[in-house]
C-alpha cells in the first residue's frame, strides 16, 4: 500500500475520533520504531522471533477480552496499522508489503504452534483481516485447529461476515470530497463504517472510522438532514454494486490522510475497510451469478462449515424438537424450507426470523425477500447462539433455534442437510397453535374423553385419527424428504 508524503507526521495517539477497543500491540522494546524494526527484520532473525511471539501474545490477550466480532476485527486491524506505521519512512511499497506479510506468516505459525483457543481466535480474525496471502494461511490453520477439537470463541462463526443493511454516499457538489457510509449488522448489533475520499488528493482514503450501536442506527438520517440543509451538497442511497465500486476505486489509490488523527484513523481502520470491500465485492459477484441482481446482503461464497442446530417448538409438552446439520452459509430462505420439511408444515402461512439479543426484549426481525440474502451464520454462527423462527402468525408456532456445535465440513466438501435426532410427530396446522394442539392430542388419545366429539372438527380432513401417533418420529423418512430439497 503506497504512502503519501504527509503520512509520516508524528502521530498523537490520543487524537483519534473513535478509540479502538484496545491499544495497538507493542512489538517489543527491541522493535520500537523505524530503523530498529528495519534492522530487526533484515539482520536479526532471532530478535524477529521474539517480536513475533510478543505480537502474537499481545493480540491473543486482547482478543480474549473481545466480546463481539467487530471488536475482534478492530483489534487485529489496529495491530496491522500499527505495524505499518512502525516501518521506516524510506521503505518501498513492495518491500513494506513483503515485510508485513513475512511478519504475519510468522505470527500465524506461532499461533499454530500454541494450538490454544486464544490462538484459534487470532487465526479466525486473521483469516478475514490482512493481506490476502496471510488470510489464506490463517484460514487453513484455523480449519486444522478446529478439526483437532480446539474450542472457538462465541463470535468466531460470524467474524468477517456481517449483514449489509444499507449504504449511501454524500459530499460537495464541486467533487472535492465524498464520504461513503455502509451500515452492517452483527447478530442484532449494528455498526456503520465511514470512509472519506479526497479527490483533490488523488482519490484515495483520507479518513475512516466506525460508529456502533445507537450512533450507527441514526447516523444515516442525521447526515441526510445535514446535507439537505446545504444547497451545495448531495446525498444519495447506493446499492451493493455501487458500494463495491466506490470502495474498490478508493482502495486502489494511495491513502491521503492530512492530519495526525486522520493518519491514525486510516492506519487503524484501513484493513477493516479492505475486508468489508472484499466482502461486498464477493456478494455482488455471487448475486450476479445467481441472476438475482446486485442487492444489499451479507453473504460470502466458498467452503462452509457445518452447524449443528437444535430446533424446538415452544409450549409443547412433551417437547417437539429436531436436531439438524446445515451448512453455515445457508440462507434464511433456505432454512425456512428446511424447517417446513422438518416439522411437516405446508408453507401456506407467513413466517419470519428474529435475533435473540441479551438485555433486549425483542431482537431484530427479518422477513420477505431479505431472507434470501442473509446467511444463518451472520446471525447465529457460534456455539450457543440462538435465533427464533416464527410460522403462522395466527397460530403462532414459535421455534427456538440453538447452535449446538460448529465444525469444518469433511474434506471441505458441501454436505446436504440431515436430521440426526428428534422427538415426537409434528403438530397439525390450523389447529390453534400449541394450546389447540394440546387439546387436539387430548381428544385424539383420550378414549373416554367427552370433549373428543367436540374437537373432532379440528382434525384436518387428510388425517386419520385411528392412525395418528403423536409420539412417533421417523428420522429416516424425514431425511428422505430433506434430500429432495437439494
Amino acid at each position: 500500500m503506497a504512502k503519501s508524503s504527509t503520512k509520516r507526521r508524528p502521530v498523537r495517539r490520543n487524537a483519534t475520533r473513535t478509540r479502538a477497543t484496545t491499544a495497538p500491540p507493542n512489538l517489543g522494546a527491541s522493535t520500537a520504531r523505524g530503523a530498529d524494526l528495519a534492522a530487526l527484520l533484515g539482520e536479526h532473525p532471532d530478535l524477529l522471533s521474539v517480536a513475533t511471539a510478543s505480537l502474537a501474545t499481545t493480540l491473543m490477550a486482547d482478543l480474549a477480552k473481545a466480546r463481539t466480532p467487530l471488536a475482534a476485527e478492530q483489534i487485529v486491524s489496529s495491530a496491522f496499522g500499527a505495524m505499518e506505521l512502525d516501518l521506516p519512512e524510506d521503505i518501498g511499497e513492495a518491500e513494506a508489503h513483503e515485510t508485513h506479510a513475512a511478519l504475519m506468516r510468522m505470527v500465524i505459525d506461532w499461533a499454530i504452534s500454541l494450538a490454544s483457543s486464544e490462538a484459534l481466535a487470532l487465526l479466525r480474525v486473521a483469516s478475514v483481516i490482512g493481506p490476502a496471502d496471510s488470510q489464506a494461511h490463517a484460514t487453513e490453520a484455523a480449519t486444522s485447529l478446529a478439526r483437532d477439537g480446539v474450542a472457538d470463541r462465541p463470535w468466531a462463526g460470524v467474524v468477517g461476515h456481517p449483514v449489509l443493511l444499507q449504504a449511501w454516499q454524500y459530499g460537495d457538489d464541486f467533487g472535492s470530497q465524498a464520504s461513503i457510509g455502509a451500515q452492517f449488522d452483527y447478530r442484532g448489533r449494528e455498526h456503520v463504517l465511514m470512509v472519506l475520499v479526497d479527490h483533490d488528493l488523488g482519490g484515495g482514503v483520507k479518513d475512516a472510522w466506525v460508529a456502533e450501536g445507537r450512533r450507527a442506527k441514526g447516523l444515516r438520517e442525521m447526515i441526510r438532514g445535514q446535507m439537505e440543509s446545504d444547497p451545495f451538497t448531495f446525498f444519495e442511497d447506493i446499492d451493493a454494486a455501487t458500494l463495491a465500486d466506490l470502495l474498490g476505486d478508493a482502495l486502489a489509490r494511495p491513502t491521503c490522510p492530512m492530519w495526525p488523527d486522520q493518519v491514525e484513523d486510516v492506519a487503524r481502520h484501513i484493513h477493516l475497510v479492505r475486508s468489508r470491500a472484499e466482502l461486498v465485492a464477493r456478494l455482488v459477484e455471487a448475486t450476479a451469478l445467481d441472476g438475482a441482481g446486485a442487492e444489499l446482503a451479507g453473504a460470502e461464497a466458498g467452503v462452509e462449515d457445518v452447524l449443528q442446530i437444535k430446533v424446538a417448538l415452544r409450549h409443547t409438552k412433551p417437547p417437539i424438537w429436531r436436531r439438524l446439520e446445515v451448512p453455515s452459509g445457508i440462507t434464511l430462505a433456505d432454512l425456512h424450507a428446511v424447517l417446513q420439511v422438518a416439522f411437516d408444515w405446508s408453507g401456506d402461512h407467513l413466517h419470519d426470523f428474529e435475533t435473540v439479543t441479551k438485555g433486549r426484549r425483542h431482537g431484530e426481525t427479518f422477513e420477505g425477500p431479505a431472507l434470501s440474502r442473509i446467511r444463518l451464520d451472520s446471525l447465529a454462527g457460534g456455539v450457543g447462539d440462538r435465533l427464533i423462527y416464527r410460522y403462522d402468525f395466527g397460530d403462532d408456532w414459535v421455534h427456538d433455534i440453538t447452535v449446538e456445535a460448529r465444525r469444518p465440513a469433511e474434506d471441505g466438501a458441501a454436505r446436504p442437510v440431515v436430521c440426526t435426532a428428534g422427538r415426537r410427530a409434528a403438530p397439525f396446522e390450523d389447529t390453534g397453535g400449541p394450546y389447540g394442539h394440546a387439546m387436539l392430542l387430548e381428544a385424539l388419545t383420550g378414549r373416554d374423553d367427552p370433549s373428543r366429539e367436540d374437537l373432532s372438527d379440528w382434525i384436518p380432513d387428510w388425517v386419520d385419527p385411528s392412525a395418528c401417533d403423536p409420539a412417533r418420529f421417523d428420522r429416516s423418512c424425514l431425511n428422505q424428504a430433506l434430500a429432495k430439497l437439494a
